[in-house]
């Protein structure tokens, strides 16, 4: 029975174009090498084990923090949470109260004080460990989204240089932020959206513009016949600054839009 998708399969495992036809059609068997990197998850997976690195490691960050302050303060006590700590030391404290009222219970409270502060530093080394896991996670929510729409947007074409070319020539040119799940591009620090509808321009409409530029021509004569030759195209140097010479930035949708319509007439080289 012939396989309907024999491409996307491909694609999928990150094999080249028609290993898997050829392994078919192989009479006596072949072994196809698949690349130790690749590691297959589905969404609801990739989003459970990002939910429990990041829980374990607040977990982790607050154990840590409250056997410190335990040795520092000499308590014994069970439990390994800051409740557990917090109810240690104010024992400890009602205990030595009542034996030296004044002094014990000033140096006490100094204690006290110290162990609030350390709390609240140990609570700022926590958040700031989440937010480096959502940094972590937003990269990876990136790479894979821009991954899954540069597959769809060379689908079926044949362009000039590598698809990991495209997409890191891309990722350098724009810049990109996850928002409620979904990666978008920025224009001047603020989200590209629709004109019309105000929505955010989905990230395969950038992709598929951004690859049509090294999609190449299709093969065949010129039906011109006697028309002139184009003129050669101008070096992206060139483009640039003379797009930094009217005010228009790299990345800006006035400089994108020149340079897809320079690329699109065969007059920019990129």
């Amino acid at each position: 029975m012939p396989i309907n998708n024999i491409n996307d399969l491909e694609k999928f495992l990150r094999l080249e174009e028609g290993t898997l036809k050829a392994a078919i059609d192989n009479e006596e068997g072949v072994d196809i090498q698949i690349s130790e990197d690749l590691v297959v998850r589905t969404q609801e997976e990739i989003s459970t084990r990002e939910k429990n690195l990041t829980d374990t490691a607040k977990v982790a960050a607050v154990e840590i923090a409250v056997k410190g302050m335990r040795n520092e303060l000499g308590l014994e006590f069970e439990g390994k949470t800051m409740e557990n700590l917090i109810a240690a030391h104010r024992a400890k404290v009602e205990s030595e109260a009542q034996a030296e009222p004044d002094q014990r219970i000033r140096e006490l409270q100094s204690d006290n004080d110290k162990l609030r502060q350390n709390l609240e530093t140990k609570q700022g080394e926590v958040e700031a460990l989440n937010t480096r896991f959502t940094e972590f996670e937003n990269r990876n929510t990136i790479n894979r989204q821009v991954d899954d729409a540069f597959l769809g947007a060379i689908e079926g074409k044949k362009t000039t240089i590598p698809m990991q070319d495209m997409k890191d020539l891309f990722m350098v040119r724009n810049s990109l932020k996850v928002d409620d799940g979904k990666t978008v591009l920025l224009r001047d620090g603020e989200v590209a959206k629709d004109e019309t509808t105000l929505n955010p321009v989905p990230l395969d409409t950038h992709v598929n513009e951004f690859v049509n530029q090294f999609v190449k021509p299709a093969e065949g004569g010129n039906a011109g016949g006697n028309e002139p030759a184009p003129s050669a195209a101008g070096t992206y140097e060139a483009f640039e600054k003379e797009m930094a010479e009217k005010g228009h930035n790299v990345g800006s949708e006035e400089f994108n839009r020149e340079m897809n319509s320079r690329t699109a007439a065969g007059t920019l080289e990129i």
